[in-house]
């Protein structure tokens, strides 16, 4: 298995700068970020239940399997999987390797 982390911002459409006609420079205003954490897998053989997604208490956003070809040796099928945990609030500054203007 293997562990995936996105950073994704949370921000308004970028504004054009001050003096805009000379410098053409952007401002992104950003208002937080979340961070993602995700588990793909290339030879899952659970899925997860109902009770595993958030909409019913559960710790993961969202989950996607696609089946393979091949089973194993005890007949079982084996899938491709994502699964995706529920996203976590952050600061914009907390993202690794982010530049921020004061």
């Amino acid at each position: 298995m293997t562990q995936v982390i996105t950073y994704r911002l949370r921000a308004s459409s970028p504004q054009p700068a001050s003096n805009y006609a000379v410098t053409r420079y952007f401002v992104l205003q950003a208002f937080g970020a979340e961070q993602i954490d995700s588990n793909q897998c290339e030879d899952k053989q659970t899925l997860l239940q109902s009770d595993d997604m958030s909409g019913l208490g559960g710790a993961y956003q969202s989950a996607s399997y696609r089946g393979k070809e091949f089973v194993t040796l005890g007949n079982v099928r084996v899938f491709d999987a994502e699964e995706t945990l529920i996203p976590v609030f952050m600061n914009e500054e907390d993202v690794p390797g982010g530049v921020f203007l004061p």
